[in-house]
């Protein structure tokens, strides 16, 4: 009877310490701080996902570039040449309805999150889905082809757990 009520308490107090933590905000942030990004996600409804071969991952020499190239914008389209500096490994689209734009995204240092980009009309949804640890948080600009330019970004993590 006394081992299982230490039990329980420990219990409790475990998730206590994680709901205190969620409440606490369990992401830190980062020398390429993501907070100044992130928007929220939106409320409105009718989003889908943008196909995974038209989102490129930039390879990590490349987004402090990146990152100073978007400057204050949530999304530029790329020229060829700007393209191939910061994609490098990947080539020019050859759909030419399809242009590539760079775009704000945040990450969580841990391995077990992704990346979804979903849209809705013009307006892009860059999210992050992980666990709830306690990790940096950090800036993630990503390459997105598209038929035409994203008019809102809204960039969100969410975290599960």
């Amino acid at each position: 009877m006394l081992q299982s009520r230490k039990l329980s308490i420990a219990v409790a107090t475990a998730f206590f310490a994680l709901v205190a933590c969620v409440l606490a905000s369990c992401v830190t942030e980062s020398p390429n701080p993501a907070s100044e990004w992130m928007t929220g996600e939106p409320k409105s409804e009718g989003w889908y996902s943008v196909p995974a071969d038209r989102v490129i991952d930039l390879p990590a020499g490349s987004v402090q570039s990146a990152i100073a190239e978007l400057g204050d914008q949530s999304a530029i389209p790329l020229d060829r040449k700007t393209f191939e500096r910061l994609v490098r490994y990947w080539a020019w689209p050859s759909d030419p309805k399809l242009t590539p734009y760079l775009v704000r995204g945040v990450a969580l240092e841990e391995p077990l999150g992704s990346i979804n980009v979903r849209q809705n009309g013009t307006e892009l949804l860059m999210e992050y889905n992980g666990p709830i640890v306690r990790a940096n948080a950090y800036r993630l600009p990503m390459v997105v082809l598209l038929p035409s330019p994203p008019t809102k970004v809204f960039v969100a993590a969410l975290l599960y757990g």
